[in-house]
């Protein structure tokens, strides 16, 4: 049995992003999955793991224009996708990311069982 081994909530986000490296930019309609942590998009080509890059999350449908920068690592990448872990991001992007995840996960329904309980 494998053991998850990610520490940040994942969730599907149907906003497009773009990822700047190297000067080539590669824009997306959709993110696959992201966390605070980071992100996976679906960019068919091959990128140098352990490069750094930028990122813009576009939150579509706001008056403001408001938008997640973040600068990041390529931590994974094969023909399909592209694994992004965010090193730097500014606190007001920080704070719309957290927002986006927290409020973008399931209700979890109260279960008595698992509190835990004194020793």
């Amino acid at each position: 049995m494998s053991e998850e081994k990610r520490r940040s909530s994942r969730i599907c986000f149907d906003m497009p992003a773009e990822l700047t490296l190297a000067d080539i930019s590669y824009h997306v309609n959709q993110i696959v999955n992201l966390s605070v942590g980071g992100c996976l998009l679906e960019i068919k080509e091959n990128l140098p793991v352990g490069a750094g890059c930028e990122i813009k999350i576009l939150i579509d449908g706001t008056l403001q224009g408001l938008r997640v920068d973040a600068v990041g690592e390529i931590v994974r990448s094969d023909a399909e996708t592209v694994g992004i872990k965010f090193t730097r991001i500014d606190p007001k992007s920080l704070f719309h990311l957290q927002n986006i995840v927290r409020f973008s996960l399931p209700i979890l329904k109260f279960n008595p069982e698992s509190r835990s309980r004194p020793l």
